[in-house]
């Protein structure tokens, strides 16, 4: 069938019966309960985003962000705090925020849809916050589904493995838009028009990894935006495609052919009726900053680090899975961006140095000579069990080859931050605590976001809060 015929072809009305009213099936989540640990949940993305979003304000690719922001500051007057910006429009600080909390590459993950989704919903949900007079319950209720429904439509994405299209910028801009959506108050309706408006924005390709550049985080940083315009329009009547999702021309047909989206029908409005929790509670923290496939190596580096002797050994190899050679197996990285996604470079930073840092990708570290000496004898390696596992399980191994013949191994199942191997809630905040003191962030200011945060499912308002982060926003040295 060609392109002309699709166009001229009416809307599908009969037996495709799910793909009418999909979106309409899908926000049916909204009105599922949610516990007061899955407000609680929300909170600990939350606070991790802002912490990530705070130090890259002192990295080049943030810097850039916000001098932008700057320069046509004039034209967006409103009463959102923007990082390094002062007070701007929900757009601009969902759009600032966005690209922020990329930079480092530690943002959250979830596996099975290989999503960053927080990245994209949580500078949304703070931008629509700060406009609106919504109850701190609806808040993180936002955070909660918001998590859910790019999750899913991520999970389903998922099923035909990496594409060329970005799923941080495709498939996290639903759930960003519907959760801007549950803070103004959008009915089902208006609610499934953003959501078409949403579809028509979708986008991102993965040529970012392979030229140098920030076209990563402008990906990311367009998602949160349009999110923001995506719920205003409709919010006025403004609205997208009904089918957005899975009509002839639509996102999973266009984007993703090899998709499994058919699952999506089977949702229904109370998502824990299976016994499963909501997926926020499936994402993984990232406890160093760089690409999540070396994580695992990281890991196995950090335990082998002592056993490590330049004199016995002569050859390193790293054991992966094929998505994490094809993103990481990089020897010469050439600036931070390619440096968190080597494995080669993040291997030799912690046989030297220890717990990767946020400056472990810095050019001095690059151009280091003992670090530069050890990548060169660094060897990636696919191992067939791990890529079928992949992307369910992140795994890996390092392994030392000693002259003598001799070898020292380690495997790592499930890298810190994974649900199986969880990061602690006294490990969050410590993250939490070194990203705020890189961004020039007193302790105090700190200490009193991290109590306003966590505080959130109880609060009776959110005015602590919003007062809380303008602080902590405005606490930021400049650059």
């Amino acid at each position: 069938m060609t392109l002309s015929s699709d166009l001229n072809q009416k809307p599908n009305k009969g037996a495709q019966g799910m793909s009418k009213n999909l979106a309409s099936k899908l926000l049916e989540l909204c009105s599922a309960e949610v516990s007061h640990s899955d407000h609680s949940r929300a909170c600990w993305h939350l606070l991790d985003w802002i912490g990530i979003a705070a130090a890259a304000a002192k990295k080049p690719a943030g810097i850039l962000a916000i001098d932008y922001a700057k320069s046509i500051k004039t034209t967006h007057s409103g009463q959102c705090s923007v990082v390094g910006v002062g007070q701007s429009d929900a757009e601009m600080a969902a759009f600032v925020h966005g690209m922020l909390g990329n930079v480092l590459e530690m943002d959250d993950l979830h596996r099975s849809s290989i999503l960053h989704a927080g990245n994209v919903i949580i500078p949304t949900v703070l931008a629509a916050v700060e406009e609106t007079d919504c109850a701190p319950e609806v808040f993180t209720r936002a955070i909660v589904i918001g998590y859910e429904i790019a999750l899913r439509i991520g999970i389903a994405a998922a099923k035909g493995g990496y594409t060329n299209w970005y799923n941080s910028g495709t498939c996290s801009i639903f759930g960003a838009t519907v959760a801007a959506a549950v803070i103004y108050d959008l009915d089902h309706e208006a609610m499934c028009g953003a959501f078409g408006n949403a579809g028509m924005q979708a986008s991102g390709v993965w040529q970012c990894r392979l030229d140098p550049g920030y076209g990563k985080q402008m990906v990311c940083g367009h998602a949160s935006r349009a999110a923001i315009s995506a719920t205003r329009l409709a919010k006025i009547g403004f609205v997208g495609p009904a089918r957005i999702l899975e009509g002839e021309l639509g996102f999973f047909k266009s984007f993703y052919p090899q998709s499994d989206f058919e699952t999506l029908a089977s949702v229904t409005s109370d998502p824990t009726s299976d016994g499963h929790r909501w997926h926020i509670h499936e994402v993984s923290f990232k406890p160093w900053p760089a690409c999540r496939h070396t994580h695992p190596v990281i890991e196995a580096a950090l335990v082998l680090r002592d056993q490590y002797n330049s004199h016995e050994c002569d050859r390193i190899t790293v054991t992966t899975y094929q998505a994490g050679a094809d993103f990481c197996d990089n020897s010469s990285p050439i600036n931070d961006s390619e440096a968190r996604f080597s494995f080669q470079h993040l291997v030799a930073f912690t046989l030297c140095n220890g717990k990767p840092s946020l400056t472990s990708c810095d050019q001095n570290m690059i151009q280091n000579h003992d670090i530069q000496a050890l990548r060169k004898i660094i060897d990636v390696e696919v191992d067939r069990k791990l890529s079928a596992a992949f992307p369910n399980k992140i795994s890996g191994s390092v392994t030392f080859h000693c002259k003598n013949g001799r070898t020292i191994s380690h495997h790592v199942e499930h890298a810190l931050g994974d649900p199986e191997n969880p990061l602690s809630k006294d490990e969050l905040i410590a993250k939490f605590r070194a990203n705020s003191a890189f961004a020039g962030v007193e302790d105090d200011v700190a200490t009193l976001l991290i109590d306003t945060v966590f505080s959130l499912p109880d609060a009776k308002n959110l005015y602590e809060f919003t007062s809380a982060i303008r602080n902590f926003f405005d606490a930021i040295e400049p650059t």
